[in-house]
């Protein structure tokens, strides 16, 4: 199969005709792109974005490992594919984002219920927010103006009410 489809210039016109007439797939990294957007868009409107972790499943499609190989292939891609994910709102880096996603869901709870005071154990939208709210107390506490990421950080929780103490 993948004969046909790396030589299809070498096939005759009657092997292409026939190989058509049972529909054959000459492109099947097209469907598996075209599935996996279609599972993209699915993800943003059940998550409100568009970065899945690597465990992520939507339809029996693991959208999370497809997302960390087209992150680690950003370089094979066409320049309109490219362009397809990052009009979805898709991060090439998934470190950073998942950062963001916290924040803007911890934002979003605090416009709900109107504090940052949350359990450890509570769950928001599917997140377990309270223990990365724990864990981002536990890591900034001690920050100093040396790691301007991370201050940078601890500055925008400090500014929604996060306190570290």
């Amino acid at each position: 199969v993948s004969y046909q489809r790396t030589r299809r210039n070498n096939l005759s016109e009657d092997q292409i005709a026939r190989l058509n007439n049972i529909n054959f797939n000459w492109s099947p990294f097209d469907d598996l792109f075209a599935r996996a957007l279609q599972n993209l868009r699915l993800f943003i409107d059940s998550n409100g974005h568009a970065n899945p972790s690597a465990s992520d499943v939507i339809n029996d499609f693991k959208l999370g490992s497809w997302a960390t190989v087209i992150r680690a292939n950003k370089n094979k891609l066409t320049d309109e594919r490219v362009a397809l994910l990052e009009q979805l709102g898709f991060e090439w880096s998934q470190r950073g984002s998942q950062w963001d996603v916290k924040y803007s869901l911890l934002k979003e709870y605090i416009g709900k219920f109107g504090h940052c005071d949350i359990p450890q154990k509570e769950v928001f939208r599917g997140v377990k927010l309270g223990l990365w709210l724990s864990n981002q107390r536990f890591r900034l506490k001690a920050i100093t103006d040396q790691n301007v990421l991370f201050l940078e950080r601890k500055k925008k929780l400090e500014a929604l009410g996060v306190d570290f103490d």
